[in-house]
This record gives structure tokens, sequence and C-alpha cells, in this order.
């Protein structure tokens, strides 16, 4: 982009979202199990969140969240260390914002969905493009950036459905600059 006044495109909906996850620091979550869920893991968490830049051989650097924290079962009395690795990539386009979960490592990666704008709802609001099949799973989310009462990006509210023939899960992260 040019600096003549004047001259500066205007972010799309998906870049401004890529540029809010580099200042991601915390996360809370809760996990809601249904009554078609198998897993029985409603609970609790709360952590920090690293966040790295790492090149790529075209376009923007893919943005890795490190997660790290506790989480708490419904009805039980103690806490366990959670850990976590997701992989934002931005479309060589930047329509589109694709998550991956790297949780055995960078290349045993698992794509979960591709983020896209809802226009119907304006540019802040964004869906999976499509929900995505994990063996019988079905994942689908929703994002939406939240801001303070200035119209400044606080951090953004991501919600999951995960449902299949042992699954009934809704997971709703908030994460925080």
């Amino acid at each position: 982009m040019t600096s003549k006044p004047g001259s500066q495109k205007k972010l799309t909906p998906i870049v401004t979202l890529y540029t809010l996850l580099a200042q991601i620091r915390q996360l809370n979550f809760s996990s809601h199990s249904g009554p078609e869920s198998r897993n029985a893991w409603s609970g609790r968490g709360i952590g920090t969140v690293e966040v790295q830049s790492e090149p790529v051989n075209h376009g923007a650097d893919d943005l890795v969240f490190i997660e790290q924290g506790q989480f708490t079962l419904e009805g039980q009395p103690s806490s366990v260390t959670f850990n976590n690795r997701y992989r934002w990539q931005l479309s060589p386009t930047g329509d589109a914002l694709a998550l991956r979960h790297e949780r055995r490592g960078r290349d045993a990666a698992v794509f979960l969905f591709d983020l896209i704008n809802d226009d119907v709802k304006g540019p802040d609001h964004f869906i999976s493009h499509e929900a995505h099949l994990c063996i019988d799973d079905l994942y689908a989310a929703t994002l939406v950036i939240e801001r303070d009462t200035k119209g400044n990006a606080t951090g953004f509210l991501l919600k999951w459905r995960i449902t299949g023939p042992r699954k009934d899960e809704s997971l709703t992260y908030q994460y925080r600059c």
C-alpha cells in the first residue's frame, strides 16, 4: 500500500481479522456436551496465547496460536493442564482464513475449516465456508470480532459446533488482546 493521502486501500474483513490475530494474548472457553454426546467433557478453561508468525513461500505469514492453560471439567474440584497449537492461514486471494489444529505437529495438522466473511451480518462476522467432515464428525464455526465503545477491536468470539455419531459438542472461545 502507498502512503499518499486518499490512496490507501480499505482492508477486507478477512484481512482485518488476520491483523487482529497477531494481537491475541488470552483465552477463555467453555465446552458443552449435548444429549447425543458420548464424550461428557463439559467444562471451562482459561489460558494464554503466544502468537508466532511463520513465513510461507507466498503471501502473508501463517500465524500460529500456542495455547496453554487450565481446564476444569464440570463437577470436578481440580483442573488439568491443556496445550493446543492452531495454525491460521490467510488464503492467497485474501478472502478466506483457514484454521488447522496441530496437536500432533505441523506435518500431521488437521484442517478444521475456512472462515469467510458473513456478508449478511456485516464485516465483523465470519462463518465457516462449509462444514468440515473429519471421519464421522462435522465441524462448523462462527466468529465475531468484539469491539470496545470506541470501535477498537479487543478480541473475538469463536463458536464451534461439532456433531457426529458420538459427538454433540458446542465450544465457545473468547480470545482477548
